[in-house]
């Protein structure tokens, strides 16, 4: 049976995320939910990125606190 969902027609995009662009502000939203202890999966759920790019976030947060 042939899946009908066109993003699984392609081979090697099963499951792919769709690429997500934060503006600055909401990059800073979640720096201050990371400093305010939040868990990094509600903020994956929130904004729909994934871990790396809440480290990567918080990585150049630090480099300018």
């Amino acid at each position: 049976m042939v899946s009908k969902d066109p993003r699984m027609s392609k081979p090697g995009t099963a499951g792919k995320r769709k690429h997500a662009t934060l503006a600055l502000p909401q990059k800073y939203e979640i720096i201050l939910w990371l400093e305010s202890g939040e868990n990094h999966s509600v903020v994956m759920a929130s904004y729909k990125i994934g871990l790396l790019a809440i480290y990567d976030i918080a990585a150049v947060a630090k480099n300018y606190s």
